[in-house]
């Protein structure tokens, strides 16, 4: 997992240019698991290398862990977390793996327009992100 004191191997912050934009997801955001795993599938559609991706998807499981360990009690952690893997465990059993194609990942990763903006697809076309 990355930390503050103990970046990960795939670590941004060396790497960030002094003008580069960037956005930090942090543990005891409720959202940021979620988020996180998102970025993974989005990063595996786009051909994205396996070990930076299975890297995010630890720490997004760290962070709710984390997470729960410092905003929660015991009991509500305990209950959270039951509640958490029951749903999990249904949804696998209730849905299949869908099988990821170029055509069902279209209009998930922006394409670059001509400028350099990315271009993301709306319902009325495409417009400059």
């Amino acid at each position: 997992m990355g930390t503050k004191n103990h970046p990960g191997d795939y670590d941004c912050w060396a790497k960030l240019e002094d003008d580069e934009p960037s956005f930090v997801l942090m543990a005891r955001d409720p959202t940021a698991r979620r988020l996180v795993d998102r970025w993974a599938t989005l990063s595996m559609v786009a051909g994205g290398h396996p070990d930076k991706i299975a890297e995010a998807r630890k720490v997004a499981v760290d962070m709710e862990a984390w997470r729960l360990d410092k905003v929660r009690s015991d009991e509500e952690k305990a209950a959270a977390m039951d509640k958490v893997l029951e749903a999990d465990t249904q949804r696998m059993l209730d849905e299949p793996p869908k099988p990821v194609t170029r055509e069902t990942a279209e209009g998930l990763i922006p394409k670059p327009s001509p400028g350099g903006q990315p271009v993301v697809k709306s319902p009325t076309g495409d417009t400059p992100a």
